[in-house]
């Protein structure tokens, strides 16, 4: 895995906030995204790894890889 740490926002909508804040810049009303998103963003939680727990992590992620190919082989066949 990654080994790195996960930032989660406060924000839930971060998606439409992205948007929002690109709108803002787009309409001269923050000069940079940067300035907007250090006034409008606020961190609420970071998980850091565990690192006892790479071997597990690292083996969940491989069933999980082995799943997407699987569904992406399945939905090419039913959009065919």
């Amino acid at each position: 895995m990654a080994g790195i740490p996960v930032v989660l926002m406060s924000t839930v909508e971060t998606t439409a906030l992205g948007a929002a804040l690109l709108a803002a810049v787009g309409a001269g009303l923050s000069p940079s995204l940067k300035e907007a998103s250090e006034r409008t963003t606020k961190v609420a939680e970071v998980n850091y790894p565990i690192p006892t727990n790479e071997r597990l992590n690292d083996r969940g992620y491989g069933y999980f890889l082995t799943q997407t190919s699987r569904n992406q082989k399945v939905n090419h066949k039913r959009s065919a």
